[in-house]
């Protein structure tokens, strides 16, 4: 015989696993029998939960009268060029657009004088560098001597300075490194001896002939002062961490820093850089100050302005600006050279 307890426990007891069944039908999916304990007389009855609803499949067949998905549009670009290793390029104060290209294989340094047309200016040099008065500096293959372009096509260049590693030019300046110690020097424009102005490092020279360098070790962004002959920090490693490479153009300077190498704009006061946007394959900046970056794997060139990264060009090996928002770009496979 059941005593009360008994009793008030077996009325319970199948309420609450009718509730179990339901609760593991819901979450499994799975029919659930339930065996409840007859209360009159002892004997058990299978009980089912209920069936949950039979879903309605998904018809996703394409329905044939819709359009397409779009196709991206390419942006437009012109060819200048065949395969191009490197261009350089300014806007003389007249208005004047001047282009020099090396063509892949290094036979010289060319003109562009329109539409696809090119005419050899000189021969082959380690590396070219177009100031903003126009001047075209050529280090020669050996780096034996420095050289300025005279303006005739395959005349002579003349010679103004010795031995050197790398060239710079901007505003009406010309800098060179020496080969041996790394120093840097600075031409007057002048034919006579070149003035030692640094030390070792990575420099940039922007649009008004101003000298940034990044120490060796990358702990410290310096500027150039012509007037003083002095040097002033303007960053230093605290800003994001070691510095990179540096970028300058019109009045603008840029640099890369820290270990995921993201690129950083000078707001004109020490230390006060600012962040702008991730790293890249290659940046350029053109004569306005305008940055580009070329994504790693190519396929995007974008430009920064006011605060925002705009696809620009498409596809490019490299890419270089110069002159009043001119973009070049060597495209991906043929290595032509198109502008956008």
């Amino acid at each position: 015989m059941l005593s009360e307890t008994s009793s008030s426990f077996w009325t319970t007891l199948p309420g609450l696993i009718t509730a179990v069944a339901l609760l593991l039908t819901a979450i499994t999916g799975f029919y659930v029998a339930v065996i409840l304990p007859d209360n009159n007389n002892g004997n058990v009855t299978p009980t089912m939960t209920p069936t949950p609803p039979t879903p309605v499949p998904t018809d996703t067949t394409p329905d044939p009268t819709s359009p397409p998905p779009a196709t991206p549009t390419p942006i437009p670009a012109e060819r200048l060029w065949g395969p191009t290793e490197f261009v350089t390029a300014g806007t003389l104060a007249g208005g004047e657009q001047l282009l020099y290209g090396v063509p892949r294989g290094g036979d010289g340094v060319y003109l562009h004088e329109g539409a696809q047309q090119w005419i050899k200016v000189g021969g082959p040099g380690k590396m070219f560098a177009l100031d903003n008065v126009g001047n075209l500096y050529g280090l020669s293959p050996d780096g034996g001597g420095v050289f300025r372009y005279t303006g005739t096509p395959m005349a002579p260049w003349t010679q103004v300075g010795g031995p050197a590693a790398t060239i710079y030019a901007g505003g009406s300046a010309l800098f060179a490194t020496n080969p041996q110690s790394g120093d840097i020097y600075r031409y007057d424009g002048k034919l006579s001896p070149w003035e030692r102005v640094g030390n070792p490092g990575r420099f940039a020279v922007d649009g008004n002939g101003r000298l940034f360098g990044v120490s060796p070790d990358g702990s410290s962004i310096r500027a150039y002062d012509a007037g003083s002959k002095t040097w002033q920090v303007i960053a230093d490693q605290r800003i994001a961490g070691p510095i990179g490479e540096l970028y300058a153009g019109g009045s603008s300077l840029y640099a890369t820093m820290g270990s995921d190498a993201d690129v950083y704009r000078d707001t004109g006061n020490p230390n006060a850089w600012i962040k702008i946007g991730e790293h890249g394959k290659m940046f350029a900046v053109d004569d306005s100050g305008a940055l580009y970056r070329l994504s790693f794997d190519g396929s995007v060139i974008e430009l920064y302005s006011a605060g925002t990264w705009t696809k620009v060009g498409e596809g490019a090996e490299k890419i270089f600006a110069g002159g009043s928002g001119r973009l070049f770009a060597t495209q991906q496979g043929s290595g032509d050279l198109v502008e956008y």
